[in-house]
């Protein structure tokens, strides 16, 4: 069962007014305490100061009961039993100190008590017109208590709306947000805090992670169903003709080992592939520190059979230095460009310069292409066509390689009119 869900204004404003309430109530009982304790202070003053006067001036033996008036408003009534005066019963049920809120005859007194036995004294004095005036008082502190807590209560509302308004406009944004759509994001709230700003930023950040996410997902379907459909075909066509081969009794070793070769290209490409669907930021662990001379030195090697029909050869040049990359990528990346040499070139000498921090440059012995040629091939990649390929994984894939993990890769024709091509790889330093 889904629970009813309270918006966040109702809750503040809530507690704003519980927050409001509990401080009226500890101010109003702070105040009626340090009221009730000046009160008591005032009457014990006052009412001690006036009975000394009024026991210096009378005589116990002829007054035991005096009435006087404060400026015609308040009696005071003073009482000695000392001279067989009767006090009243609400005064004489007292004891001894200072007294307040006694009714007598539909008055208020508040009353002192001196003595004992036989010798007490009571003077008392008339409050009720005091306590009057204090409960009118009370009465009016209470209602302006009462309206400004319904005035406070409307600001916060009011504030509150105000405040929050940027928070419901980013939910109603966020709401927006359709999957199907790839460029979508959160657009600036008018007036938002900054906090709102962190939120939609990190929001838009989501989305755009996401979209990179699945761009690469697509990408990686693609280019994996383009990619593959050539080797696929060709391990099929090697299949079936050394079916024939064995029929005829002809040796089918030369097809089964083009096969074995085009499963390794297939492997590359899959490995190239899975990484270009991966985060950049998530591939550290595949990062290595390895001598680029020997792995230059390896792919040479590897690929030294395809110059049988070709009068080529490699020659490698430069100091080894340490670069830190993904090994195998980096045997892909040079193994293309070696064989795109190949492909290139009939007779003549592929040479393979190595440099500080981390380039490989590679030239090829034949006619070189023209600036307009170049041009037209970094165009061919950044529109994704791979080009016609015998071998390796293709331009495009070559080229989304250096552009995912950092590399450079530059097409230029060399001063004696060949082809060159430099691949660097950043963080590398020279062996020692």
């Amino acid at each position: 069962m889904k629970l009813a869900l309270r918006s966040l204004r109702q809750q503040l404003v809530a507690a704003l007014v519980i927050f409001l309430l509990a401080i009226t109530t500890v101010i109003t009982a702070f105040t009626v305490i340090s009221n009730e304790r000046a009160e008591r202070f005032t009457w014990t003053t006052m009412l001690g100061f006036e009975m000394d006067r009024i026991e210096h001036l009378v005589d116990d033996d002829d007054a035991g009961t005096i009435t006087t008036t404060d400026d015609g408003k308040n009696k005071i009534l003073y009482f000695s039993e000392k001279s067989n005066a009767t006090i009243p019963a609400p005064f004489a049920a007292l004891g001894k100190g200072v007294h307040d809120d006694i009714k007598v005859d539909g008055r208020l007194f508040a009353a002192m008590v001196r003595g004992e036995d036989d010798d007490r004294r009571v003077l008392a004095v008339d409050v009720t017109s005091v306590e009057e005036k204090e409960r009118e008082l009370a009465k009016q502190v209470l209602i302006t208590m009462a309206s400004l807590m319904v005035l406070f209560g409307l600001i916060a509302f009011w504030g509150l709306n105000r405040f929050l308004k940027p928070l419901r406009q980013l939910s109603d944004e966020i709401a927006l947000l359709k999957p199907e759509n790839a460029t979508q994001s959160v657009p600036p709230i008018p007036r938002a805090t900054s906090e709102i700003t962190t939120i939609s930023d990190a929001i838009n950040a989501y989305v755009e992670r996401n979209r990179q996410f699945l761009e690469r997902e697509r990408e990686f379907i693609n280019t994996a169903s383009h990619e593959l459909r050539t080797p696929i075909a060709i391990l099929r066509n090697n299949l079936q003709l050394s079916q024939t081969d064995l029929r005829n009794s002809t040796d089918p070793l030369p097809r089964l080992e083009r096969s074995s070769q085009v499963v390794d290209e297939m492997a590359d490409l899959l490995s190239v592939l899975l990484v270009l669907a991966r985060d950049p930021s998530k591939l550290a662990p595949l990062y290595e520190e390895f001598d680029l001379r020997d792995l230059l030195n390896e792919v040479t090697a590897q690929h030294s059979h395809l110059l049988e029909l070709k009068e080529l050869s490699f020659e490698v040049a430069g100091a080894g230095v340490i670069v830190n990359a993904p090994p195998k990528l980096a045997h892909v990346a040079l193994s293309n460009l070696i064989r795109n040499a190949i492909e290139n070139s009939d007779r003549g000498v592929i040479r393979a310069v190595i440099a500080a921090p981390g380039t490989v440059t590679i030239t090829d012995p034949d006619h070189g292409m023209t600036p307009k040629e170049i041009s037209a091939l970094y165009a061919k990649a950044a529109r994704g066509g791979g080009g016609d390929r015998q071998l390796g994984i293709g331009l495009q894939l070559l080229s989304r390689i250096c552009s995912h993990l950092g590399w450079s890769l530059n097409f230029a024709e060399s001063d004696d009119g060949h082809t060159q091509a430099t691949l660097n790889f950043p963080s590398a330093e020279k062996l020692s």
